[in-house]
């Protein structure tokens, strides 16, 4: 199952950010967004409590990220 990830940056921080985010090795794919503070990051899990604790919590504490969300299925 692959989660997608929205993560916002700080002003200036996204291409940071995006060097950061390559180094996880469970996130598949980032995609930049239109806004220029958001990454989109796909991670492949069959766990949503792994993704919740393992990668949401350590993209949260990367400086310059300001938040981030799993998204809802549609």
């Amino acid at each position: 199952m692959t989660y997608e990830v929205l993560v916002t940056c700080n002003d200036g921080k996204r291409n940071y950010a995006i060097k950061r985010l390559k180094e996880f090795h469970d996130i598949k794919n980032i995609q930049q967004r239109k806004n220029p503070n958001e990454v989109l990051a796909q991670v492949k899990s069959d766990d949503k409590n792994y993704v919740m604790t393992n990668i949401v919590q350590r993209i949260q504490d990367i400086d310059g990220i300001s938040g981030t969300s799993v998204l809802p299925f549609v």
